[in-house]
C-alpha cells in the first residue's frame, strides 16, 4: 500500500495499481493511498513487510 507498482514489480513477479483509498476525513499526506497488487513474490514476507512499511 502507498508504493508504485514500478518500485513493486523489482520484489514482484507482476505488480499492478488494484485501487486507490481516499479519506476525505484524514490529514491531507494520509488522504491517498495508491494499492497495489503484488503477484509472486521474489523476497520473504518478512524482508517486504520491512521495506513496505511505514508509520509516522
Amino acid at each position: 500500500m502507498n508504493a508504485s507498482a514500478e518500485d513493486d514489480a523489482k520484489l514482484c513477479d507482476t505488480a499492478a495499481l488494484g485501487a486507490t483509498y481516499v479519506s476525505p476525513l484524514s490529514m491531507p499526506y494520509e488522504s491517498k493511498f495508491d494499492i497495489v497488487i503484488c503477484r509472486g513474490l521474489k523476497v520473504p514476507v518478512a524482508a517486504f513487510w520491512t521495506r513496505q512499511r511505514m508509520f509516522k
